[in-house]
């Protein structure tokens, strides 16, 4: 759905209340538990039987390696809608999500939405989507597809923007947005990482970004590849893939850069909740 043909879901305000504690299970997203899967491969295997049996093994040999492939490529590229089965989230093959104040969604027009899947990462909402746009209208236009997880806190946040160096950036697009949504500032790193990443931030939260990105969870980001990530002041957290994602571990990394951050993230809103608590106190 779209917004020429109506309301758009908000998958954010259609969660069942049993989802109040789900933590995704990144180990068991395989096309293997897939029951049509298995159904279509025991037809496959009973067709190539027949066929070596009453026309040649030779003929039979390639029913089976193509049907093999053809099963495999077509079950395993829909990673995000078996890893919502696994998982008893929601999924919907299109769609729209409302609210999206990431700088991604500010880049280019034409953008869609696609194997949306979406409930809660412990108690916070999430979603795990593909984006899709396209940047210049020229007859040189080019059209991205992103792969976006979106953790949304609910709280204040000190934004940031990390990017990697001498990897093609997503918001290498994004021309002066930076700026225009207050990234003015570029944060200073230490060591390896001010080699490997570009940190903007807006002015006079340094110190409050630096008990996010600590240096364990740089050290761990610093590994991977095809990764950016930012957090806004309305509470949203975001990875953004380079890519659709495909294979399992694309999705297993993009879950250890979470991990890795979101200890952080709640001891920040921990220690504002307890001195907003004390400024009550005093008051």
């Amino acid at each position: 759905m779209n917004s020429e043909t109506g309301s758009p879901p908000n998958p954010q305000t259609a969660l069942p209340a049993n989802y109040s504690e789900n933590t995704p299970i990144i180990k068991d997203v395989s096309i293997f538990t897939n029951k049509l899967f298995l159904a279509s491969f025991a037809g496959l295997a009973f067709v190539a039987l027949l066929t070596l049996l009453f026309l040649s093994p030779i003929i039979g040999f390639f029913v089976v390696c193509l049907g093999i492939a053809g099963y495999v490529i077509f079950f395993s590229s829909n990673i995000l809608k078996n890893f919502a089965r696994t998982n008893g989230y929601r999924y919907l093959a299109q769609g729209f999500i409302a609210d999206q104040t990431g700088l991604i969604f500010t880049i280019g027009y034409g953008p869609e939405y696609s194997d949306i899947v979406y409930g809660l990462y412990k108690s916070w909402p999430f979603g795990l989507f593909v984006y899709s746009y396209s940047v210049s209208e020229q007859e040189n236009s080019r059209r991205y597809a992103r792969t976006v997880l979106v953790i949304d806190f609910t709280a204040p946040l000190p934004a940031f923007v990390l990017r990697k160096h001498k990897l093609l950036q997503i918001f290498e697009e994004e021309g002066e947005s930076l700026k225009s949504h207050g990234y003015t500032e570029r944060l200073a790193l230490e060591g390896d990482f001010e080699d490997s990443f570009q940190v903007f931030i807006k002015p006079d939260t340094q110190v409050e970004v630096l008990t996010i990105l600590t240096p364990d969870s740089m050290e761990l980001i610093m590994k991977l590849d095809k990764y950016e990530i930012e957090m806004t002041n309305d509470g949203k957290l975001y990875v953004y893939f380079h890519a659709i994602a495909k294979r399992k571990e694309e999705l297993a990394n993009t879950y250890m850069i979470i991990g890795t951050l979101i200890p952080k993230i709640q001891s920040y809103l921990d220690r504002q909740e307890a001195i907003e608590d004390k400024q009550e106190l005093t008051s």
